[in-house]
């Protein structure tokens, strides 16, 4: 374990998080980020539409997140983070304290899971049928009686419902719960059969502390609170899908077959299928840890961006010389993927197929010239879209645009002459357009939104570097 990464890492999750982030724009609330919004349009002029919203800190009696938007014109797709204070602030600007009541915690989050993964479609059988969810009533009930001296109240399990749900043909049963109150109580569990080789699934839609913009009395039945999309699995084992929306049995369903259909698309692209930290709480492993050893990246397309690329472009012998034409260019292309894809099977990866190489183009930008090299589909942190390559003779620096996150947002990086791999922050899209806007404006000294997947990429690049020097001498040194 690394100390020093490791306290970066929580203090960019902590305290002070909120207040080193110069891109957060500050709010009042809810209406302020209406307004907000209505102040900024698109460029085209187009009025933004408000999509998912991401939180990112919850300290210090504020919180600060994401949201997500889209053009209702245009259709251009991009992101603010605001950041506001949290209700219900004590005396002196603390956050009241409200843990999950422990008769909401242990049903939902110790009991469910341990009887569902014993025989998941028999569980699902029965607690559809009217006796099996009496029963899961009778033991909401006594699950209350046994904490209420500690919860002060036994919450009544008349609200408890089930039902017969589908999930992209596979048998479901969702579960709604009493009211939440309380950061991580549920709101619903999707509970998906298993239909080989899919194993069975446990979703559960959990509280958030950040209030929703939504207006209850305008329709809908639920507190003014986001849910996050969480996960149990077999073992005690935990995720969270930082997937956050209104919290609605409909919603639900659609994110989860949204879900499962992305997994099937990120293991045939030869992905994890899940790009988020599994970390297991039963056996005691913290949160930083299971995220030191995810490896949501393919390695293949890593490789050869970060590594054999940047090698052949500032290679002095001229394996990419700048007078060479496209068809030179994409010889040597073709030949550094097959050479990364060989590297790959030796180290024990899946390798992307040939005909997935990628492809290259002159583009002509302020009368510079560059070689475009566009990767095949970037799936996850840090896997790269975009390579720009500068015909110069003088060649200091490549430049990237590279995954970041978990909602398909990009970041603009460069690898120099020396092997440096920096981060200099958001690019407003993830097409050439938008890479050439970012260098644009970094070669004029502008700074860029900042971003907050900095360590995470960090991490990942050490990781595909330890790699590297395995198969490709030069990257060490």
């Amino acid at each position: 374990m690394l100390a020093w990464l490791k306290a970066l890492f929580l203090r960019k999750r902590g305290v002070s998080a909120a207040t080193e982030d110069s891109s957060a724009h500050r709010i009042a609330g809810p209406k302020d980020e209406s307004m907000f919004l209505e102040g900024h349009p698109c460029e085209c002029g187009g009025a933004w539409e408000p999509g998912a919203q991401t939180t990112i800190t919850t300290e210090r009696g504020r919180w600060r997140y994401t949201r997500a938007v889209q053009c209702s014109v245009c259709g251009t797709q991009s992101h603010f983070t605001f950041e506001a204070p949290l209700p219900e602030e004590e005396e002196g600007g603390q956050q009241a304290e409200n843990p999950p009541r422990e008769q909401h915690y242990i049903f939902v989050h110790k009991l469910l899971p341990r009887w569902f993964f014993e025989e998941p479609e028999d569980f699902i059988h029965s607690i559809t049928q009217q006796s099996g969810i009496s029963r899961l009533r009778e033991i909401w009930e006594k699950v209350g009686a046994d904490v209420a001296s500690r919860d002060g109240e036994n919450i009544p399990g008349d609200e408890l419902t089930v039902e017969v749900a589908e999930v992209n043909g596979r048998k479901a049963a969702l579960l709604r719960f009493p009211q939440p109150t309380a950061y991580t109580e549920a709101y619903f569990v999707c509970l998906v059969a298993a239909e080989p080789p899919e194993e069975a699934r446990f979703y559960v839609l959990e509280r958030t502390d950040v209030p929703s913009t939504f207006d209850p009395s305008e329709g809908t039945d639920v507190a003014m609170h986001w849910a996050v999309l969480c996960e149990w699995l077999e073992g005690g084992r935990r995720r969270n899908h930082q997937t956050e929306f209104i919290p609605s049995a409909e919603q639900l369903l659609t994110e989860v077959r949204r879900q499962l259909q992305e997994e099937a698309r990120r293991r045939k692209a030869a992905a994890a299928a899940v790009m988020v930290p599994t970390w297991d709480i039963a056996g005691g492993e913290e949160y930083f840890d299971a995220v030191m050893s995810n490896e949501p990246f393919r390695l293949h397309p890593c490789l050869f961006a970060f590594h054999l690329l940047p090698e052949a472009a500032f290679d002095v012998s001229g394996s990419l010389p700048v007078n060479v034409g496209v068809e030179g260019a994409s010889h040597v292309i073709g030949e550094l993927w097959q050479r990364a894809a060989h590297a790959c099977e030796s180290l024990g990866h899946s390798a992307l197929s040939p005909a997935q190489s990628p492809s290259v183009e002159l583009l002509e930008v302020d009368d510079a010239s560059y070689f475009l090299v566009r990767m095949p589909e970037a799936l996850s942190p840090p896997e790269p879209f975009l390579v720009a390559i500068p015909r110069a003779s003088d060649l200091r620096r490549i430049f990237l645009l590279e995954y970041a996150g978990f909602q398909k947002q990009a970041l603009l990086a460069s690898i120099s002459a020396e092997g440096d791999h920096a981060i200099h922050g958001m690019s407003s899209g993830v097409d050439d357009s938008a890479l050439m806007s970012a260098v644009s404006a970094l070669n004029e000294h502008q700074q860029l939104k900042s971003t907050d997947s900095v360590l995470t990429h960090l991490m990942h690049y050490a990781k595909i570097a330890k790699a590297a020097q395995q198969v490709v001498p030069e990257a060490g040194s």
